[in-house]
């Protein structure tokens, strides 16, 4: 209905004056409202346009039938078109969004990296040729309307205001969870209804970590309400519209806008999940119970693993530490309903039971090996205080300033720290342990069959190479020469014998001898960028070794802070300790987290979940995870890879890294 009051009285050639001043009498809209809602919304449904203009235009020219913002054509589930846009390549391949638009949708890619651009291009809702991608509407090239202008476009805004994204015609389900999925990504979901004035301009600037009583906050601003009438209980806010049109007579109407905007309702009664699970959590902030009783609860807790360096191992341990603060409190732990992202807080007095959990078995915080092709780390990376984050193979390619930002909870008062759990593994373990892994019969991922193990670019352009040899080239001898001699041996050995020529990667580790074999799957782990199996594998050793170093900058590097500096703790394992010593490995893991004087966690309780890791891991010895002692020439495979010239510099240089990070106390 907001839409319709924004453009459905314009339909007619002559405005509709509503006298403001007696727009309300005794809480109830006056019948020259109620007539304009009656005499215009049943015409402005039947549009297909955006902003209404007359018939005869319309038939002169087509050039005015563009869509428009709040026009009929998105009035159809907005907020869903809104959130579920993507310009991921395996969404667009769902789409079957065309190659050369692709191309132009990275071509823009500039625009998005300000907020206050002054060439702003136009809203993503200013389309043509029925895309959700068009730089200028009223730009024309070759006498059509085009993409990719790249001029300034007088319909634009200063901001964000568009984004490569296709989400058009209809939509279903499927669009639905992905606007839920943008959703959880936002740092707040705020439903205005739920909150008065002064909770709405509190909770912006705890969000946002700026002074509640600053002179700029909502509630110290100047404003005119858009509304003259309260609506105090809950069915006027939700069902004031509804109510209204039926006691218009236009039960017709309401019933279509209903049906239209099915999916939307779906969202928005998902929202106000998210939204009510933010506010216990902000209302528990605010009464400062966690800083009083669970001090624990002040960090944010980050676990980074990587293919075949504990992935398993580290939701296990994240599972254990949530339900030990269960056990510790007495109480049953529900599993979370809304997906990767979870918080623990008690329903009635909004006081956090446990660490919430952000990325679970099936899923990371973020999108593994994946980065901004502007900035070079993830944009959505970003701790919260009071979470274990779960982290497979992050990017952390950006500048130690950029990397220490991300790992800091804004939004808290006070000094918050972060802990981060690094696991790690000797890189000649690694590789073996790949190999034999994903050349067992069946092969336990499916990756294997369709990945292109030498494809070491980026759909987006450069390589996994210009981003972590300028950081290697800090601590090792490893060079950009070293990583083409591997892309040359990976090439070297893939589909170059008459017998594989058109045969998998899979099919490669299951034929070759072991030492080509080995040699191809470790060339995968040094130089892949991941852009052929979606991001699932490939270049961890690298990236590995990078990260152990862009780590130890946050702590390390003087031109940064001091006193952020100091809110960083490190711990890092590699899979070698944890293995010979799980018990104290498991324990000082428990240790870290919670603190080793912890009322509440105490050291029975830790004991206990430290014997149930012991007997789960000794039952698992024989799965298909576990390769280890299962290979006579596992030994001989290793003497082979430190000789080689080649891979044997780019291993014992990360295997350094590795004991230099694991020989240092926690920090």
């Amino acid at each position: 209905m907001s839409e319709f009051f924004y453009s459905g009285p314009l339909a007619r050639s002559e405005y509709r004056f509503i006298n403001t001043t007696l727009l309300y009498v005794d809480e109830r809209y006056t019948e020259g409202l109620a007539n304009l809602i009656r005499d215009e919304l049943t015409g402005w449904l039947d549009l297909d346009y955006g902003y209404p203009i007359k018939k005869k235009s319309v038939q002169a020219s087509q050039k005015h039938t563009f869509y428009s913002p709040f026009g009929r054509y998105y009035t159809s589930n907005y907020l869903i078109r809104s959130l579920a846009g993507c310009s991921t390549e395996d969404c667009l391949d769902k789409y079957d969004f065309p190659q050369e638009d692709r191309a132009l949708m990275n071509q823009q890619a500039d625009a998005l990296k300000s907020y206050s651009e002054p060439n702003s291009n136009c809203s993503l809702f200013f389309v043509t040729r029925e895309m959700m991608w068009d730089v200028c509407s009223s730009h024309k090239k070759g006498g059509k309307r085009s993409m990719g202008s790249g001029e300034e476009c007088p319909l634009g805004c200063d901001g964000p205001c568009h984004y490569p994204a296709i989400s058009f015609g209809d939509i279903d389900d499927l669009q639905l969870d992905r606007a839920k999925a943008s959703l959880r990504n936002f740092d707040a979901v705020m439903i205005t209804d739920t909150m008065s004035e002064e909770d709405q301009s509190d909770f912006l600037s705890d969000v946002l970590g700026t002074p509640r009583d600053a002179k700029f906050a909502l509630k110290n601003r100047t404003l005119v309400n858009n509304f003259r009438v309260e609506k105090t209980n809950r069915h006027d806010k939700s069902r004031f519209y509804r109510d209204l049109l039926n006691n218009l007579g236009l039960k017709d109407e309401a019933a279509r806008l209903r049906k239209e905007n099915k999916l939307d309702a779906k969202l928005f009664s998902y929202a106000e999940k998210l939204n009510a699970q933010m506010l216990k959590s902000w209302k528990h902030e605010r009464s400062n119970v966690e800083d009083q009783d669970h001090p624990h609860h002040d960090s944010s807790v980050l676990i980074v693993m990587y293919h075949k360096t504990g992935y398993v191992l580290t939701r296990h341990l994240a599972k254990s530490a949530i339900d030990m603060e269960f056990q510790a409190r007495g109480r049953a732990h529900k599993k979370n309903k809304l997906g990767p992202s979870l918080d623990n807080f008690d329903e009635e007095t909004g006081e956090q039971i446990a660490f919430g959990l952000r990325g679970n078995w099936n899923s990371n915080f973020v999108r593994a090996r994946s980065h901004s092709p502007i900035t070079k780390c993830h944009p959505k990376f970003q701790l919260s205080a009071g979470a274990i984050h779960l982290q497979e193979a992050p990017d952390f390619f950006c500048s130690d300033s950029e990397v220490l930002d991300s790992m800091l909870d804004k939004s808290k008062q006070g000094k918050k720290t972060t802990k981060i759990v690094h696991f790690i593994r000797n890189p000649f373990s690694m590789v073996l342990s790949n190999y034999f892994y994903h050349a067992q019969s069946p092969t336990p991922e499916k990756w294997v069959h369709t990945d292109e193990p030498c494809e070491h670019n980026y759909k987006s352009g450069g390589s996994l190479a210009e981003s972590v040899l300028p950081i290697l080239a800090s601590r090792t001898r490893i060079q950009r020469h070293h990583f083409d001699e591997v892309v040359n041996i990976c090439v070297g050995l893939y589909q170059t014998r008459e017998s594989l020529k058109n045969s998998t990667f899979y099919e490669h580790l299951l034929e070759m001898d072991h030492y080509d074999g080995l040699r191809l799957a470790t060339a995968q782990m040094i130089i892949s960028s991941s852009a052929a199996n979606r991001n699932l594998a490939g270049g961890d050793i690298l990236r590995m070794a990078s990260n152990i170093i862009k780590l130890d900058n946050l702590q390390s590097n003087s031109a940064l802070p001091q006193d952020k500096r100091e809110m960083v703790h490190i711990m890092s394992i590699t899979m070698e300790d944890y293995m010979k010593d799980k018990g104290n490995k498991t324990l000082q893991f428990f240790d870290f987290i919670f603190g080793q004087d912890n009322d509440l966690i105490t050291e029975e309780i830790k004991l206990d979940v430290v014997s149930k890791h012991d007997r789960m891991s000794d039952r698992k010895k024989n799965g298909s995870h576990v390769t280890q002692g299962k290979h006579a020439d596992r030994d001989e495979l290793r003497g082979r890879l430190m000789a080689d010239p080649v891979f044997g510099l780019i291993l014992n240089e990360t295997e350094m890294l590795v004991n230099q990070a694991a020989a240092k106390k926690h920090r």
